[in-house]
């Protein structure tokens, strides 16, 4: 990942990763990424790992094992399970959660970076005749 982000001619601002980031008891995909190339990261993951969920004042919250906030839940769909959204790193909680409501377009359950990234993946993926 960080060999193809090297190529890359322009740098985007944020990159979205889908995986956990700081939510991840030993650091996620999108922190080393971050870590990596120097770049904020942001972690869209459908499933939960080690974290425990908490509600806050209504507010679904992910916190480690020390209870501190490491992440948000966001229902971007209706009918759909909630996707779990924490920062990789150089970016807070509630600025990565609002940067990914902000990208969700419906009728998509993740922001549309991802959104486009699995498209194209699959359309490769059958070009190249892997299930």
């Amino acid at each position: 990942m960080v060999e193809a982000f090297n190529k890359l001619n322009e740098k985007p601002d944020v990159v979205f990763i889908s995986g956990h980031g700081i939510s991840h008891s030993r650091l996620g995909l999108a922190s080393h990424f971050s870590l990596s190339t120097g770049v904020p990261t942001i972690a869209v993951a459908n499933s939960l790992f080690e974290e425990n969920k908490i509600s806050d004042n209504g507010e679904d919250i992910l916190r480690d094992n020390k209870k501190e906030k490491v992440g948000k839940v966001l229902q971007s769909k209706e009918n759909s399970n909630p996707i779990y959204v924490s920062p990789g790193n150089m970016i807070s909680v509630n600025t990565a959660y609002n940067i990914v409501k902000q990208m969700i377009k419906q009728p998509h359950k993740l922001p549309e970076p991802l959104h486009l990234a699995h498209k194209y993946a699959k359309e490769i993926a059958k070009e190249l005749n892997i299930n």
